[in-house]
């Protein structure tokens, strides 16, 4: 290319030739074609030549900092890849379960005071500063008898506190909220089988029982509030698999939304709002992936992949600011993971010197 001054390296033809025929158009530099010309015989290819005014970096997971303790089912709140807290969760095999708390500042972890309640599996929600984590299991014994938990603690950005026990004491019952609004359903009760359809809101103060879910399942993780949520993925394990659903809920009752396009079902991050969504991880029960898609509130969309495939934690309150941490990656010698990946929106940046009004 020309600029009036000196000559710019751009683009090569894929087939090199002689005599063609240019398309001759005066004042053109940013889309062309060349047809016909000469190589080794005479050629009929045509070849186009087109310059975007636009950059467009797709959307990625960049690496972030290494969490101090591997673990998977973690229970994680918090607004994103800048602010997250990850709490609890099975740090070895056979299930060895922790209260060890960490929050991430966008660049490393750090340690803070334990979750009074050794569990994994559990059910989180809110922020750095206003946190809830609800239900959750401890396996006294391996691999029974189970003990299902429904203790409720808040936690204020420094320490952790009992408050009301949900009703139900259950694990892999996660839903969506705040730490005065927050929905959880499905799960493994003191029941099962078989799975839970029940679902429960807290105000911050009291339990109530919520709407019933249209289908059983667990580890549905999702996004929003008690009053307007969605929640991503069921496992159902030795039945009828429904690792792509995604549910509504209005405050009192689930109705079905479109499936999404990969199976979520396991742990897996969900950030966003009900209109502007990222979900990623898990995979068919107990399987692994690196998946995720991005949901506009009718319908989801393949996204970018994950660095490390796995089952994972995460939560944010917006789509851009998402984050997955630690996990179980399957793999002998990887089985329980530290890594932390956030998530970079896909950007366009303008190719132009100078840009002028008029």
């Amino acid at each position: 290319t020309f600029d009036g001054t000196s000559w710019t390296e751009t683009a090569d033809m894929a087939t090199a030739r002689h005599s063609g025929a240019p398309a001759n158009q005066p004042g053109a530099n940013s889309s062309t074609l060349v047809a016909g010309g000469v190589t080794d015989d005479y050629v009929s290819l045509t070849e186009e030549f087109n310059v975007s005014i636009n950059t467009v970096t797709a959307a990625a997971f960049s690496t972030g900092g290494s969490m101090g303790t591997a673990k998977y089912g973690v229970n994680c709140f918090g607004t994103g890849k800048t602010s997250q807290v990850a709490v609890g969760g099975s740090t070895a095999t056979p299930t060895s379960p922790t209260g060890n708390s960490e929050t991430y500042n966008g660049t490393s972890w750090s340690e803070g005071n334990n979750m009074g309640t050794t569990r994994f599996n559990g059910a989180g929600g809110g922020t750095e500063t206003a946190g809830v984590v609800a239900t959750g299991r401890n396996p006294v014994a391996n691999p029974s008898p189970q003990v299902r938990y429904g203790n409720t603690e808040e936690y204020d950005g420094t320490s952790y506190s009992e408050v009301t026990d949900c009703p139900e004491a259950s694990y892999r019952k996660v839903g969506a909220g705040t730490q005065t609004a927050l929905m959880i359903c499905g799960g493994i009760p003191p029941s099962f089988p078989p799975y839970a359809d029940t679902s429960f809101e807290y105000d911050g103060t009291n339990w109530t029982s919520g709407g019933t879910m249209p289908q059983r399942g667990d580890y549905m993780d999702g996004v929003g509030v008690t009053t307007a949520a969605v929640v991503f993925g069921a496992s159902r394990p030795g039945g009828s698999p429904a690792n792509n659903t995604s549910l509504d809920y209005d405050g009192s009752s689930f109705s079905a939304n479109n499936n999404m396009n990969i199976n979520h079902g396991g742990q897996h991050f969900a950030s966003g709002t009900v209109t502007d969504a990222i979900v990623g991880g898990g995979g068919a029960p107990y399987a692994i992936s690196a998946t995720s898609e991005t949901y506009d509130g009718t319908t989801f969309t393949t996204n970018a992949t994950l660095g490390t495939v796995g089952q994972r934690g995460g939560k944010g309150t917006t789509s851009a600011a998402a984050l997955c941490c630690g996990g179980y990656g399957g793999s002998p010698g990887t089985q329980f993971l530290t890594a932390t990946e956030e998530y970079n929106v896909e950007s366009t940046a303008v190719n132009a010197k100078t840009l002028t009004t008029s």
